[in-house]
């Protein structure tokens, strides 16, 4: 009797145990394989591994032209309950500020 227990435990394991889903096959092209339903957004692959050093070689670019006062803050202030956004001068900040908003601009207002 207990054989045949096991044999069956060895059935149900193995059957519950098998992938029974469809496999599908991963191209390398991201917005078609998000159509076809062959990912999602959490098995996206990562940006090329050289972004960071990228980004860190701009932030350095930026850092040192502000230290240089080759910059100009622009500070501007999303308000609550207000559309359009207020500039703020000479650190006169509203009650009521939803988010900041900090721009650097060059000599030529870019």
């Amino acid at each position: 009797m207990s054989k045949y227990i096991l044999i069956i435990l060895i059935l149900i394991t193995t059957v519950f145990c098998s992938d029974i889903s469809d496999t599908k096959k991963v191209s390398s092209n991201l917005k078609t394989d998000l159509k076809d339903e062959k990912t999602n957004r959490s098995t996206e692959l990562l940006p090329e591994p050289d972004i960071l050093e990228r980004l860190k070689g701009e932030k350095s670019k930026i850092d040192t032209l502000v230290a240089h006062k080759k910059l100009k803050l622009e500070v501007l202030v999303k308000e609550t309950n207000k559309e359009n956004l207020a500039l703020i001068i000479n650190q006169q900040w509203p009650d009521n500020v939803e988010t900041t908003f900090n721009i650097w601009r060059n000599s030529e207002g870019k």
